[in-house]
């Protein structure tokens, strides 16, 4: 496809700070994720696409949830926007963004090659628009906490799990179809599927967002929507303090009941597929959960 891992340097090396640990948990994630299919085996080997589309979603987050926010200010509307001013950046911002459009480009060619793109083109459109939003609107929560809203929290930050483009992604890369009703039905549960990540993502690392001033997380949105916290006073809490008022709370259980629930209804599908393996699929949230514990200190 390209110099892949000349890219892969680049996030994980020279300009990126990351470790071989996330790239295990990346490789392990994608591989517990794809979608259990009846009919027959993919057309293609989608695994390179998905890489590279952790590793163009990465380079993003980075941006909003760890540059300083006098300089992401100016690179990320350049990122979403596809635009570049030499005026204003410096050359190592400029070369970082250009590894963006790269990558980006790479991910609108490469798909389009998938067998049965055409099928899917309109959804997969719609959640990749959805996942730029992600980065907007988790910048804007860690400039200013009050714009915490339960509608777009749950709309839209769950995309950057990523559970429904990859499934996406699968499904491109089979000539087989689901029926339309099939169709419908796989959306809600991938879309379950996301949430339940989210869920288990945000128990796992609420601590060390907290540390870092970055009020994104699941756990973060309900302390405040059930009025223990308010979000105007979240960037002027000690940390130590937040932590513990969510710990006191037991917060963490009222998340596992709602993941709980996003796992009932999934099985209520059961009986609704041909071209679904759905019992593997089960299993494949719970392979996925297990390794987001195992990897917790790392994502």
């Amino acid at each position: 496809m390209t110099d892949f891992y000349r890219v892969r340097k680049n996030l994980f090396g020279e300009k990126g700070r990351r470790g071989d640990q996330l790239w295990e948990w990346t490789m392990k994630g994608l591989r517990a994720t794809e979608i259990p299919v009846t009919a027959s085996l993919p057309e293609v080997d989608n695994t390179e696409l998905k890489l590279l589309n952790v590793l163009w979603t990465v380079l993003i987050d980075d941006i909003a949830d760890e540059y300083e926010i006098s300089r992401a200010s100016l690179i990320l509307p350049s990122v979403i926007l596809g635009e570049v001013s030499n005026n204003i950046y410096s050359k190592n911002e400029k070369d970082y963004i250009e590894l963006i459009f790269e990558i980006g480009n790479i991910l609108g060619v490469e798909v389009k090659k998938l067998p049965s793109y055409s099928n899917y083109k309109n959804w997969y459109i719609e959640e990749f628009e959805r996942l730029k939003l992600s980065f907007t609107y988790s910048f804007l929560i860690r400039t200013d906490p009050e714009n915490i809203d339960i509608n777009k929290y749950i709309y839209v930050l769950s995309s950057n799990m990523q559970i429904v483009v990859n499934g996406i992604y699968d499904l491109m890369s089979f000539n087989d179809r689901p029926s339309e009703q099939e169709l419908a039905d796989i959306r809600k549960i991938l879309g379950f599927g996301q949430r339940m990540a989210r869920i288990i993502n945000s128990i796992n690392s609420f601590e060390k967002e907290v540390v870092h001033k970055d009020f994104s997380s699941e756990i973060i949105l309900w302390t405040c929507k059930l009025g223990l916290e308010e979000p105007k006073n979240l960037g002027k809490i000690d940390s130590g303090q937040l932590i513990q008022t969510i710990k006191s709370t037991r917060m963490k259980d009222f998340l596992i009941q709602m993941h709980s629930t996003y796992y009932s209804a999934i099985k209520q599908y059961a009986n609704h597929f041909s071209f679904l393996n759905f019992a593997e699929y089960l299993k494949t949230l719970d392979k996925f959960e297990k390794l987001q514990n195992e990897y917790k200190n790392e994502i």
